[in-house]
């Protein structure tokens, strides 16, 4: 679903960007980032192995979906309802942190620090 969608952004298509955030999509990948638990709570939950690296993916696709829909020439209303959606940039950037750091380690394999 996550793809479909991200296919569906990107180009850009303006229209499609503008449905996407209100429908709130943002608020959703927003909150799948911010509650989608941290490594050991998702250990905790049964997401090892496989399905901890699916958990990891999901994470990755939200952000690729958000970064789609603010492709291409400035939109202020997409801007506007983007900021308005991630209110808390702190939980947003230590997420997108970890996204990034997984794919230092796993794609690359590079030692983050």
């Amino acid at each position: 679903m996550l793809d479909t969608l991200i296919e569906l952004v990107q180009g850009p298509c303006k229209e499609n960007q503008r449905t996407l955030v209100s429908s709130k999509v943002i608020d959703n990948c927003r909150d799948f980032l911010g509650h989608g638990g941290s490594e050991r709570e998702c250990r905790m939950k049964g997401f090892v192995g496989d399905s901890a690296d699916l958990i990891n993916e999901l994470k990755a696709k939200a952000v690729i979906l958000m970064n789609a829909i603010i492709e291409g020439p400035i939109d202020q209303e997409i801007m506007k309802n983007m900021l308005i959606s991630l209110d808390d940039f702190q939980l947003i950037f230590e997420r997108l942190n970890l996204v990034f750091l997984e794919f230092v380690k796993s794609v690359l394999n590079l030692d983050p620090d």
